[in-house]
């Protein structure tokens, strides 16, 4: 049997009759790897070594510790003052000395380290938000970030470089959260302009077959269309001041359609409703006809942000490469918010194909946490669009 012992300092342990190794010993299969040797504090892990694999009964007298220095790749050697003890590598039978307790401790200890470590490395994330705020510097940059993760996993144990890596990659992510909050308050370089004003919605349109949901006005006042563009027309010409479609069957599927007009003639959604209708078709055991829920929108040539919203609408697109869209939603929730809709589009330009993510946040742009969140989207995304801010209740059953 063979391990991999990161070196290391063999001391007599009087109590148990045993040799300790301090660090840890991992088994790596039938290969032995090696590291360099080097005497470790008594705050790493401890493991006792068998004590006929370095004959203990000869050492138990020690007055001082012995190093157990690595030779070659399949002898141990046990160093002292004048005498040298070979134990090959197939017989050092290595156990843990510790308790589950004991190693909790330990990781306890290791965590508080971190946080001293995470502080420390925060505090000068903060100077380089700084540095950048005064040159007009960008915050993400990919490129000098993959260049780290492939130095700084350089001659790890093979099989913890992808598990560093993402804890590395996890770490700069939030750096990068941290840096874009303080670029906010430093800068005035907010991506995107809001009216914080009602929006005139008197004269609305709609498409005629979806006149039928049209609950909350009186349906003779309402303008109806042949299509949605034909709306943003009237919109755009001022004919009418607002349109209101169907932009999902709550549970069954959403308005591609509706979805891609607010993109392409920018136009906000303004006001959201949840209306329930009769289907008229039976319920298996059941006198009453089905239900089913509608979310109505209304939508404005003006994108209008209110204290009482709760819903935040956009679209993005992200980098064609592995975990591209992990990270963004990792990113949305290091905020705090709330994914309440998410769906794609594909589209092509040239021979490339890829996907726009319509994204619905339960979230208020008038909170200065998710600025910085909107502000690290539109520079983190390979193209990023509002698509409006509204207050919505009963879409979900609690």
């Amino acid at each position: 049997m063979f391990f991999h012992v990161r070196v290391v300092l063999l001391v007599y342990d009087a109590a148990s009759g045993a040799g300790i190794i301090y660090n840890e010993t991992v088994r790596t299969g039938t290969q032995t790897r090696y590291a360099p040797c080097a005497v470790l504090g008594s705050d790493v892990r401890a493991f006792r070594l068998c004590a006929h694999a370095v004959r203990l009964s000869e050492i138990a007298n020690a007055e001082k510790p012995y190093k157990l220095v690595v030779k070659g790749k399949r002898k141990f050697i046990m160093e002292s003052r004048n005498t040298e003890y070979e134990v090959s590598a197939p017989e050092a039978q290595v156990q843990s000395a510790l308790t589950l307790g004991q190693i909790r401790e330990r990781i306890d200890r290791v965590d508080g380290n971190m946080r001293k470590l995470f502080c420390e490395r925060m505090g000068l994330s903060k100077q380089v938000a700084c540095i950048k705020a005064q040159t007009d510097d960008t915050i993400y940059k990919p490129d000098r970030e993959t260049a780290i993760l492939e130095k700084q996993s350089e001659g790890m144990d093979p099989q913890l470089v992808m598990e560093y890596r993402a804890m590395l990659r996890r770490m700069m992510e939030i750096s990068r959260k941290y840096q874009y909050g303080l670029t906010l308050q430093m800068r005035n370089c907010f991506p995107f302009v809001f009216s914080c004003e009602s929006p005139e919605t008197a004269r609305l349109a709609m498409l005629r077959e979806e006149l039928y949901i049209c609950s909350f006005r009186s349906r003779d006042q309402v303008m109806t269309a042949r299509t949605y563009n034909q709306i943003a027309d009237w919109i755009e010409s001022g004919k009418a001041d607002a349109g209101a479609g169907i932009i999902e069957k709550i549970g069954s599927g959403v308005s591609d359609e509706l979805n891609a007009l607010l993109m392409r003639r920018g136009l906000y959604i303004c006001e959201c409703r949840v209306i329930e209708q009769d289907t008229g078709l039976p319920v298996s055991g059941e006198s009453a006809a089905a239900r089913e829920k509608y979310k109505v929108v209304t939508f404005t040539k003006t994108f209008t942000v209110m204290p009482d919203h709760n819903r935040l609408k956009l679209v993005f697109i992200a980098a064609n490469r592995s975990g591209a869209l992990g990270s963004i939603l990792s990113m949305i929730a290091d905020y705090g918010v709330n994914v309440t809709e998410i769906h794609s589009i594909p589209y092509r330009t040239g021979e490339d194909w890829n996907y726009r993510f319509f994204v619905e946040l339960d979230a208020n742009l008038l909170e200065e946490e998710i600025k910085a969140l909107v502000f690290q989207l539109s520079q983190e995304t390979m193209e990023l669009e509002l698509l409006g801010s509204y207050r919505c209740e009963g879409d979900f059953v609690q």
